[in-house]
């Protein structure tokens, strides 16, 4: 679709009050933002050198794709909030 604003479900975004719209968008960035956290914070625990042993072993096992899994979050929940932001105004 090349106009979301056309959308026949857009009615509700397009009948919102600007401020509850401001803040749907605020809680998509913050998950984005968060999600981001997360995903730094396990690359850094995974690649960290001084953290050796079995149980960094483990977890660096158990942590998977999670950091490139929760990227995809991230990226997911801006690309919501940069959607719903075209609706504001």
């Amino acid at each position: 679709m090349s106009d979301p604003l056309s959308d026949p479900r857009a009615f509700d975004l397009l009948s919102a009050e600007p401020d509850e719209l401001v803040a749907l968008v605020s809680t998509f960035r913050s998950a984005a933002e968060e999600s981001h956290q997360t995903e730094v914070g396990l690359d850094a625990a995974r690649n960290d050198g001084v953290w050796t042993g079995r149980a960094a072993n483990a977890f660096r096992r158990a942590i998977g794709r999670l950091p490139i899994e929760l990227g995809k979050v991230r990226a997911g929940f801006s690309a919501v909030a940069d959607a719903l932001q075209r609706y504001d105004g």
